[in-house]
């Protein structure tokens, strides 16, 4: 048993123990006192971990021993914690990542169960988009496909569950990757207005990743295409910019995820491959709110693949 610093760092619970190189994170703790121990049970999701440690080897970041442990400690227990634990009511977020075709704004005010929506500008709507529908004063988001466009009225997959006013913005978006970005690289975002945005934030748990192929790809393809050049890169922007992971081949998205398959074909369906990568199996979220994004860059020439759509859930923030 030797010295345990404990503090908050990222608004998690952080905990560095001697003799022990990885620093680990929770988002919940709690503890009891005696005479002369501190006995500590640490938390994230379905991962847990106890510490015992003696009054004066309990410390801060800075090395100090801390002096009041009880204020010290239901101070760190008090830290918040990301949406998905904090409440199993969390409003759920899915969507695709997708790039901007171009945006207009709403003429007629919708209704709940609306499946049409009447735009400024259609032109360059077509069917298959995704529309996104932001209204900034509500602070509501609301996502759908077209199916079909009748001059200024556009029908859409999804039954509208939000009254949007005259004057919110909607996006036009493709979600297919299967682009070509070797010469201008084409991003894909999660969270990508370019008019306005609103102030909610989601926490992104978990991306799935399919293709859809005119051919079964190999191993050491992307797809059913050569393994890529520059790569298909992951990033998180707030302001800074943030790598996750950049990947080239069917070898290296296998090595990222967790059950990523190939799916031959059966009758008239065509191949595929498919993933899926969660987040929290790293020990943490990607937190995205007002201004920030989550994107994807193409920077190779994609359009030997029939599709290729990066699918992200989260929940929103509620703290």
């Amino acid at each position: 048993m030797g010295y345990l610093k404990i503090y908050s760092y990222n608004d998690k619970i952080t905990v560095e123990e001697e003799g022990v190189r990885d620093i680990r994170y929770f988002s919940a703790m709690d503890y009891e006192i005696d005479d002369t121990m501190v006995y500590l049970r640490c938390h994230y999701h379905e991962f847990g971990k106890e510490y015992k440690v003696l009054f004066a080897d309990l410390q801060k970041e800075d090395g100090s021993v801390v002096s009041d442990i009880p204020l010290y400690l239901s101070g760190l227990a008090k830290i918040k914690i990301d949406a998905t634990i904090q409440s199993s009511t969390s409003p759920l977020v899915i969507a695709n990542a997708s790039n901007i075709v171009s945006e207009t704004t709403i003429s007629v005010a919708t209704a709940i169960d609306d499946r049409t929506i009447t735009v400024v500008d259609p032109t360059d709507a077509a069917i298959g988009q995704l529309a996104s529908l932001y209204s900034v004063a509500d602070n509501r988001v609301y996502f759908s496909r077209i199916l079909a466009i009748n001059g200024s009225v556009l029908t859409i997959d999804t039954p509208l569950d939000f009254a949007f006013p005259i004057g919110s913005v909607l996006s036009y978006a493709i979600t297919d990757m299967s682009v070509d970005g070797s010469t201008t690289p084409v991003i894909f975002g999660f969270r990508n207005p370019t008019e306005t945005d609103i102030a909610f934030s989601v926490d992104v748990t978990r991306m799935i990743v399919t293709f859809q192929t005119t051919s079964a790809g190999d191993y050491n393809e992307f797809g059913n295409i050569a393994s890529l050049t520059n790569g298909l890169v992951c990033r998180k922007v707030n302001g800074t910019y943030q790598n996750i992971f950049n990947v080239k081949s069917n070898r290296e998205l296998d090595n990222l995820m967790y059950d990523f398959k190939f799916i031959s074909a059966s009758g008239s369906a065509p191949d595929g491959m498919s993933g899926r990568f969660t987040f929290e199996k790293l020990g943490s979220v990607v937190r995205v709110g007002k201004g920030e994004d989550l994107q994807f860059i193409v920077q190779d020439d994609l359009t030997g693949i029939t599709k290729l759509e990066i699918l992200l859930e989260g929940a929103g923030v509620t703290d």
